[in-house]
Protein backbone atom coordinates (compact mmCIF):
# COMPACT_ATOMS: atom_id res chain seq x y z
CA UNK A 1 0.00 0.00 0.00
CA UNK A 2 1.27 3.46 -0.87
CA UNK A 3 2.30 5.45 2.19
CA UNK A 4 -0.22 8.28 1.72
CA UNK A 5 -3.12 5.80 1.53
CA UNK A 6 -1.71 3.92 4.51
CA UNK A 7 -1.74 7.12 6.59
CA UNK A 8 -5.34 7.87 5.61
CA UNK A 9 -6.54 4.36 6.51
CA UNK A 10 -4.47 3.94 9.69
CA UNK A 11 -4.97 7.31 11.36
CA UNK A 12 -6.20 5.81 14.64
CA UNK A 13 -3.18 3.56 15.44
CA UNK A 14 -0.84 6.38 14.44
CA UNK A 15 -2.68 8.79 16.72
CA UNK A 16 -2.56 6.22 19.52
CA UNK A 17 1.23 6.09 19.21
CA UNK A 18 1.37 9.92 19.12
CA UNK A 19 -0.75 10.14 22.25
CA UNK A 20 1.31 7.48 24.03
CA UNK A 21 4.52 9.41 23.42
CA UNK A 22 3.02 12.81 24.29
CA UNK A 23 1.90 11.40 27.62
CA UNK A 24 5.54 10.65 28.54
CA UNK A 25 6.44 14.36 28.49
CA UNK A 26 6.32 16.41 31.67
CA UNK A 27 3.46 18.58 30.41
CA UNK A 28 1.57 15.72 28.76
CA UNK A 29 1.45 13.55 31.88
CA UNK A 30 -1.58 15.43 33.22
CA UNK A 31 -3.34 16.15 29.91
CA UNK A 32 -6.47 14.47 28.64
CA UNK A 33 -7.02 12.29 25.59
CA UNK A 34 -8.21 15.04 23.24
CA UNK A 35 -5.60 17.57 24.35
CA UNK A 36 -2.77 15.11 23.74
CA UNK A 37 -3.95 14.34 20.22
CA UNK A 38 -4.57 18.02 19.56
CA UNK A 39 -4.12 18.76 15.81
CA UNK A 40 -2.25 15.53 15.04
CA UNK A 41 -5.03 14.13 12.86
CA UNK A 42 -5.15 17.29 10.76
CA UNK A 43 -1.36 17.19 10.34
CA UNK A 44 -1.48 13.54 9.23
CA UNK A 45 -4.37 14.01 6.80
CA UNK A 46 -2.89 17.20 5.36
CA UNK A 47 0.44 15.41 4.87
CA UNK A 48 -1.24 12.53 3.04
CA UNK A 49 -3.14 15.01 0.87
CA UNK A 50 0.02 16.95 0.01
CA UNK A 51 1.89 13.73 -0.82
CA UNK A 52 -0.79 12.78 -3.35
CA UNK A 53 -1.48 16.21 -4.83
CA UNK A 54 2.08 17.30 -5.61
CA UNK A 55 3.84 15.95 -8.72
CA UNK A 56 6.64 13.46 -8.16
CA UNK A 57 10.05 15.03 -7.74
CA UNK A 58 8.77 18.35 -6.36
CA UNK A 59 9.86 19.76 -3.02
CA UNK A 60 6.68 19.81 -0.97
CA UNK A 61 7.99 22.32 1.54
CA UNK A 62 8.36 24.84 -1.29
CA UNK A 63 5.41 23.95 -3.52
CA UNK A 64 2.60 22.95 -1.17
CA UNK A 65 -0.37 25.17 -2.04
CA UNK A 66 -2.70 23.51 0.45
CA UNK A 67 -2.51 25.62 3.62
CA UNK A 68 -4.18 22.91 5.72
CA UNK A 69 -0.82 21.47 6.80
CA UNK A 70 0.60 24.86 7.75
CA UNK A 71 -2.53 25.90 9.62
CA UNK A 72 -2.71 22.64 11.58
CA UNK A 73 1.00 22.80 12.42
CA UNK A 74 0.72 26.41 13.56
CA UNK A 75 -2.29 25.65 15.76
CA UNK A 76 -0.60 22.58 17.23
CA UNK A 77 2.49 24.56 18.22
CA UNK A 78 0.43 27.28 19.92
CA UNK A 79 -1.58 24.69 21.84
CA UNK A 80 1.63 23.02 22.99
CA UNK A 81 3.06 26.34 24.21
CA UNK A 82 -0.09 27.00 26.21
CA UNK A 83 0.01 23.45 27.61
CA UNK A 84 3.57 23.86 28.91
CA UNK A 85 5.52 21.80 26.37
CA UNK A 86 9.10 22.95 25.86
CA UNK A 87 10.65 23.16 22.39
CA UNK A 88 12.57 19.88 22.78
CA UNK A 89 9.34 18.05 23.64
CA UNK A 90 7.63 19.56 20.60
CA UNK A 91 10.44 18.41 18.29
CA UNK A 92 10.48 14.97 19.95
CA UNK A 93 6.77 14.59 19.21
CA UNK A 94 7.47 14.95 15.51
CA UNK A 95 10.33 12.47 15.70
CA UNK A 96 8.05 9.97 17.43
CA UNK A 97 5.32 10.57 14.83
CA UNK A 98 7.74 10.00 11.97
CA UNK A 99 9.05 6.77 13.52
CA UNK A 100 5.55 5.48 14.29
CA UNK A 101 4.25 6.00 10.75
CA UNK A 102 7.26 4.38 9.11
CA UNK A 103 7.31 1.41 11.48
CA UNK A 104 3.57 0.72 11.23
CA UNK A 105 3.71 1.02 7.44
CA UNK A 106 6.70 -1.31 7.22
CA UNK A 107 5.11 -3.94 9.47
CA UNK A 108 1.78 -3.91 7.61
CA UNK A 109 3.21 -3.93 4.09
CA UNK A 110 5.46 -6.97 3.49
CA UNK A 111 5.94 -6.20 -0.20
CA UNK A 112 7.57 -2.91 -1.18
CA UNK A 113 8.58 -1.49 -4.54
CA UNK A 114 10.71 1.32 -5.93
CA UNK A 115 7.96 3.89 -5.40
CA UNK A 116 8.36 3.52 -1.63
CA UNK A 117 11.54 5.60 -1.67
CA UNK A 118 9.63 8.45 -3.28
CA UNK A 119 6.81 8.02 -0.75
CA UNK A 120 9.23 8.18 2.17
CA UNK A 121 10.92 11.23 0.74
CA UNK A 122 7.63 13.05 0.28
CA UNK A 123 6.42 12.04 3.76
CA UNK A 124 9.63 13.37 5.32
CA UNK A 125 9.21 16.61 3.39
CA UNK A 126 5.70 17.01 4.80
CA UNK A 127 6.85 16.33 8.36
CA UNK A 128 9.79 18.73 7.94
CA UNK A 129 7.41 21.42 6.64
CA UNK A 130 5.06 20.85 9.57
CA UNK A 131 7.92 20.87 12.07
CA UNK A 132 9.44 24.06 10.65
CA UNK A 133 6.04 25.79 10.82
CA UNK A 134 5.48 24.57 14.36
CA UNK A 135 8.89 25.74 15.57
CA UNK A 136 8.39 29.18 14.03
CA UNK A 137 4.97 29.54 15.68
CA UNK A 138 6.23 28.19 19.00
CA UNK A 139 9.20 30.56 19.21
CA UNK A 140 7.10 33.54 18.09
CA UNK A 141 4.56 32.88 20.87
CA UNK A 142 7.31 32.38 23.48
CA UNK A 143 9.12 35.56 22.43
CA UNK A 144 5.92 37.58 22.58
CA UNK A 145 5.09 36.17 26.01
CA UNK A 146 8.59 37.03 27.21
CA UNK A 147 8.26 40.59 25.95
CA UNK A 148 4.88 40.96 27.62
CA UNK A 149 6.35 39.71 30.90
CA UNK A 150 9.20 42.22 30.70
CA UNK A 151 6.75 45.01 29.92
CA UNK A 152 4.60 44.12 32.94
CA UNK A 153 7.64 43.71 35.18
CA UNK A 154 9.07 47.07 34.13
CA UNK A 155 5.75 48.77 34.73
CA UNK A 156 5.31 47.19 38.17
CA UNK A 157 8.84 48.09 39.26
CA UNK A 158 8.04 51.78 38.99
CA UNK A 159 5.98 52.00 42.19
CA UNK A 160 8.58 50.65 44.67
CA UNK A 161 11.31 52.56 42.87
CA UNK A 162 9.39 55.82 43.12
CA UNK A 163 9.02 55.17 46.85
CA UNK A 164 12.80 54.77 47.20
CA UNK A 165 13.43 57.90 45.16
CA UNK A 166 10.98 60.03 47.17
CA UNK A 167 12.40 58.77 50.49
CA UNK A 168 15.94 59.57 49.42
CA UNK A 169 14.94 63.04 48.30
CA UNK A 170 13.24 63.66 51.66
CA UNK A 171 16.46 62.71 53.42
CA UNK A 172 18.41 65.14 51.24
CA UNK A 173 16.27 68.01 52.58
CA UNK A 174 16.69 66.93 56.20
CA UNK A 175 18.89 69.57 57.88
CA UNK A 176 19.60 67.43 60.95
CA UNK A 177 21.64 64.83 59.03
CA UNK A 178 25.42 64.87 59.05
CA UNK A 179 27.26 65.43 55.75
CA UNK A 180 28.03 61.73 55.21
CA UNK A 181 24.40 60.50 55.50
CA UNK A 182 23.35 63.40 53.28
CA UNK A 183 25.89 62.33 50.68
CA UNK A 184 24.59 58.76 50.88
CA UNK A 185 21.02 59.97 50.46
CA UNK A 186 22.08 61.96 47.41
CA UNK A 187 23.75 58.84 45.99
CA UNK A 188 20.61 56.78 46.60
CA UNK A 189 18.53 59.46 44.88
CA UNK A 190 20.88 59.58 41.90
CA UNK A 191 20.97 55.78 41.55
CA UNK A 192 17.20 55.49 41.88
CA UNK A 193 16.76 58.09 39.16
CA UNK A 194 19.16 56.10 36.96
CA UNK A 195 17.16 52.92 37.62
CA UNK A 196 13.98 54.77 36.66
CA UNK A 197 15.58 55.69 33.34
CA UNK A 198 16.67 52.08 32.79
CA UNK A 199 13.15 50.84 33.50
CA UNK A 200 11.88 53.33 30.95
CA UNK A 201 14.45 51.89 28.52
CA UNK A 202 13.20 48.39 29.31
CA UNK A 203 9.65 49.43 28.54
CA UNK A 204 10.79 51.07 25.30
CA UNK A 205 12.70 47.91 24.36
CA UNK A 206 9.79 45.58 25.01
CA UNK A 207 7.48 47.99 23.23
CA UNK A 208 9.75 47.83 20.19
CA UNK A 209 9.52 44.05 20.27
CA UNK A 210 5.74 44.30 20.31
CA UNK A 211 5.68 46.58 17.27
CA UNK A 212 6.31 50.06 18.65
CA UNK A 213 9.32 52.19 17.72
CA UNK A 214 12.12 52.71 20.25
CA UNK A 215 12.34 56.48 20.84
CA UNK A 216 15.64 58.35 20.99
CA UNK A 217 15.94 61.74 22.67
CA UNK A 218 19.00 63.50 21.26
CA UNK A 219 20.33 66.38 23.31
CA UNK A 220 23.68 68.09 24.02
CA UNK A 221 25.44 66.09 26.72
CA UNK A 222 28.80 66.04 28.47
CA UNK A 223 30.16 62.50 28.33
CA UNK A 224 32.53 63.23 31.20
CA UNK A 225 29.63 64.18 33.46
CA UNK A 226 27.77 60.99 32.57
CA UNK A 227 30.85 58.90 33.29
CA UNK A 228 31.38 60.61 36.65
CA UNK A 229 27.83 59.71 37.67
CA UNK A 230 28.39 56.08 36.71
CA UNK A 231 31.72 55.94 38.54
CA UNK A 232 30.09 57.46 41.61
CA UNK A 233 27.59 54.62 41.64
CA UNK A 234 30.37 52.05 41.36
CA UNK A 235 32.23 53.66 44.27
CA UNK A 236 29.10 53.45 46.44
CA UNK A 237 28.62 49.79 45.51
CA UNK A 238 32.31 48.95 46.03
CA UNK A 239 33.52 51.05 49.00
CA UNK A 240 36.75 49.03 49.40
CA UNK A 241 37.84 49.76 45.84
CA UNK A 242 39.55 52.82 44.45
CA UNK A 243 37.90 53.93 41.21
CA UNK A 244 39.32 56.87 39.26
CA UNK A 245 37.96 58.59 36.21
CA UNK A 246 39.90 60.80 33.81
CA UNK A 247 38.75 62.62 30.69
CA UNK A 248 40.77 64.44 28.08
CA UNK A 249 39.65 66.88 25.42
CA UNK A 250 36.18 67.96 24.38
CA UNK A 251 33.71 65.17 25.16
CA UNK A 252 30.51 67.15 24.61
CA UNK A 253 28.24 65.75 21.92
CA UNK A 254 24.66 65.31 20.82
CA UNK A 255 23.40 61.94 22.05
CA UNK A 256 20.63 60.31 24.02
CA UNK A 257 22.20 60.77 27.49
CA UNK A 258 19.94 58.28 29.30
CA UNK A 259 20.57 55.43 26.84
CA UNK A 260 24.27 56.25 26.63
CA UNK A 261 24.48 56.12 30.40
Amino acid sequence: MRLAKFIETHVEPILAAWESFARTTSAGATMGHLALRDHAEQILCASAQAMQSQPAGTQIWRNCDDELLRVASDAHALERVDSGFNLLELVSEYSALRDSVVQLWRDSTPQHDARDIDDLTRFNQCIDLSLATAIASYTARVNRSRQMFLAILGHDLRNPLNSVLMSAQELEYCERLDPKPLALAAQVSSSAAAMARMIADLLDFTGAGLGAAMPLKHAPADLASICREVCSEFRAANPTRSIRFESDGDVVGTWDPARLR
